[in-house]
């Protein structure tokens, strides 16, 4: 039974209500950031199985006697079936010619008919294959609401050649 002593006042009838509406419009805001996120680790991830498979291409080109400008052809190839893009490929080339990579080793030849006459994220040296995926913008679909535009990824991946001489 109900008294004036622990019965609720007029004004805080249907504060519970508000603290529920916070609580919920705080929820999907975190729900909403965490689809975005997960979308953003999984092109991450596609990211970083396209490089890594570039830099396996681009290895065995670099071994089979063919020359410099096919060790990049191959790379490009091979990332370009691995990515989730939609890229002209006007863009594709302009993506590549500006990519830089901080851990570049010597850039490879462009392949024939680029504006660049070398890449720098795809790189080898004597004993190393380096392919850097450019920036992957993903716009995204609910965080927009709190400023996140979009997510920004990339990968690189190495493979090391070594040669094995007869057995002693």
């Amino acid at each position: 039974m109900l008294t004036e002593t622990n019965s609720p006042t007029l004004r805080e009838r249907g504060a519970s209500a508000l603290v529920m509406a916070s609580a919920i419009l705080l929820l999907l805001g975190i729900g909403a950031v965490a689809i975005d996120l997960s979308a953003g680790y999984n092109e991450r991830r596609q990211d970083q199985t396209a490089a890594d498979l570039g830099a396996l291409s681009a290895s065995l080109s670099f071994v089979s006697p063919t020359s410099a400008s096919t060790l990049a052809t191959s790379a490009l190839a091979i990332v370009a079936q691995n990515l989730d893009t939609t890229f002209s490929a006007a863009e594709w080339e302009a993506a590549w010619s500006g990519c830089t990579d901080p851990g570049a080793l010597d850039p490879v030849p462009a392949p024939t008919g680029w504006a660049a006459t070398t890449l720098s994220c795809i790189s080898a040296d004597f004993e190393t294959v380096r392919v850097r995926v450019p920036d992957q913008l993903i716009e995204t679909a609910l965080a927009g609401a709190i400023g996140a535009d979009e997510n920004r990824t990339s990968a690189v991946a190495a493979a090391k050649i070594q040669f094995f001489g007869p057995a002693k």
